[in-house]
């Protein structure tokens, strides 16, 4: 890989990172937002979506944990086949043919590795917005019932 094509990975890389930290940051302090705002208040209807939004983050926290738990598992597996690929043909130039054929479905196994911390980072960013908006809905519910 060229440096200009490295560099635009790793900062990728980086960015996907930082925007994940940022969203599971969110989404905890959400939780403890709403439950700091809400301890000793006595139960309303009005507090069911809070509640929701709290759920809502929660779902959006585990979210997160899984998008970086299966990015790691992305860039394991794309280290580990580089450091085959690197060692497999230093030590056995011959196997050229049966190691093309184990790197066509390492390619696949990459693209499924690959999409799925995209597919949990849309469901931590959802997740993060919908408990913001149950979060606003009950707060104003509040509000409205307040003489």
């Amino acid at each position: 890989m060229s440096d200009g094509l490295l560099d635009i990975y790793s900062e990728l890389q980086r960015s996907m990172s930082q925007f994940i930290h940022f969203v599971l940051g969110a989404a905890g302090g959400g939780i403890a937002f709403a439950v700091h705002q809400t301890s000793g208040e006595p139960f309303s209807p009005a507090m069911i979506p809070i509640g929701a939004a709290v759920i809502f983050w929660a779902i959006s926290f585990f979210s997160g944990l899984v998008a970086l738990q299966r990015r790691q598992s992305f860039l394991t597996l794309n280290f580990n086949i580089i450091q085959f690929k690197k060692n497999a043909y230093e030590q056995l130039p011959e196997a050229h043919i049966y190691l093309t054929e184990e790197f066509e479905r390492g390619k696949t196994d990459l693209k499924s590795a690959a999409a799925k911390p995209l597919f949990w980072m849309t469901w931590q960013r959802w997740n993060l917005f919908v408990g913001a908006l149950a979060y606003l809905a009950g707060h104003i519910w509040q509000m409205s019932l307040v003489k």
